[in-house]
């Protein structure tokens, strides 16, 4: 079973030469794996969506609500959380998938891997500063928020 080979996916994702997409065995075992894979890319895009707008509600609720009300903050919050939970969860396990094939090296040598591990983590900072009602207006922590959201956007976009 050539096809479930992760040697050949590797060699197929190395491959230098872009013809190589031209023979249909190629076609063949990227649309194959890609079957199997296209519901998790989904979930994926649709937990970085509601991350995304989470995080717009909760900055508009920051800047909107009046500071008595803090059960929407608390709400968005809990939801964030949760949220985070779930994204650590898939990336812990795509990390434990690559180390598990032999591919820990490719995960730690990849920008895209550094990127979204510094995101989750910065998610997880963020959600726990907003747990205190106090250093959710601090002026570092609203610049941090806002480099988080635009990062964000970017893993959503990209």
């Amino acid at each position: 079973f050539v096809h479930k080979d992760m040697r050949v996916l590797v060699a197929l994702a190395d491959c230098p030469d872009a013809n190589i997409f031209q023979i249909e065995g190629s076609r063949a075992i990227v649309s194959w794996r890609w079957a199997m894979e296209r519901r998790m890319a989904q979930f994926r895009m649709v937990i970085a969506g509601v991350e995304v707008v989470n995080f717009m509600l909760t900055n508009f609720i920051k800047d909107e609500v009046a500071v008595g009300q803090s059960a929407p903050l608390h709400a968005a919050n809990v939801m964030s959380l949760v949220v985070w939970a779930v994204a650590l969860y898939l990336e812990v396990a795509q990390f434990l998938g690559y180390v598990s094939a032999g591919l820990g090296r490719r995960y730690f040598t990849s920008a895209r891997h550094w990127f979204d591990l510094t995101v989750v983590g910065a998610t997880g900072v963020i959600c726990l500063v907003l747990l205190d009602r106090n250093s959710s207006h601090d002026t570092t922590f609203c610049a941090a928020f806002g480099i988080l959201v635009f990062c964000k956007w970017n893993r959503f976009l990209v």
